[in-house]
């Protein structure tokens, strides 16, 4: 399984990463810079040193939520359709997470969501990130920062 990297996920450096499995990070999970459109895997990093994202929120697609048709075995909405779901999820999230809404939040945002081919095995994650508009590494987790 990968998921679609949506936005740009900040590439500071950060402290030496262990690998883990896209779909095993939970909210409060940091992690280092990424490369490429599909991932696969994150850089996991200690929240504790200078690290780039942040995992904010780890949730399912809801077809209803989307206005999309939500039978079984749903057709693949399309990357723009995901992204664009995804996306306003995540601003949504943000300010739960951080404690300030996203407009007025010193964070940005991206989002990981499913392939065309991961959909087909019933994939339906969506993972939120958040990373400084800034560029500067964050240092400690954001849940609760108020930034």
């Amino acid at each position: 399984m990968a998921g679609l990297l949506a936005g740009l996920l900040a590439s500071c450096g950060g402290s030496e990463a262990t690998t883990g499995n896209v779909y095993a990070v939970t909210a409060g999970t940091c992690f280092g810079p990424v490369e490429g459109h599909e991932v696969r895997d994150l850089p996991i990093v200690d929240c504790a040193l200078g690290h780039p994202n942040e995992v904010f929120a780890v949730f399912e697609y809801d077809a209803i939520e989307a206005g999309a048709p939500a039978e079984e075995g749903a057709a693949f909405p399309g990357d723009e359709n995901l992204s664009e779901y995804s996306t306003s999820q995540c601003q949504q999230r943000l300010g739960e997470y951080v404690g300030t809404p996203y407009a007025q939040s010193d964070l940005e945002i991206s989002s990981i969501y499913p392939t065309s081919a991961s959909w087909t095995q019933d994939d339906r994650q969506i993972i939120c990130a958040a990373f400084s508009r800034d560029g500067e590494p964050l240092v400690g987790s954001v849940a609760g920062a108020q930034i």
